[in-house]
């Protein structure tokens, strides 16, 4: 299974969100949501999730973090 990093968003300095697509020859394409770690641990800790869709994942991570985000590309 290959990863790649499509988008992402910044909730504050050191807390982002971030949604990779994975592909697996054969196999439909999924789009984790996930969240970097900081010396506490992970953000969310119900996080990495997979989904179906991009609009999956943004409407999942507007939930969780409870405020508007605005997507970017790395």
């Amino acid at each position: 299974m290959s990863s790649q990093v499509i988008m992402q968003a910044v909730i504050s300095p050191s807390q982002e969100l971030y949604i990779s697509e994975d592909t697996e020859k054969g196999k439909a394409t999924l789009y984790c949501l996930d969240c970097n770690w900081d010396s506490l641990g992970k953000a969310f800790y119900e996080l990495p999730r997979f989904y179906r869709t991009t609009r999956g994942c943004k409407l999942a991570a507007a939930k969780i973090s409870g405020e508007k985000l605005k997507w970017m590309k790395p």
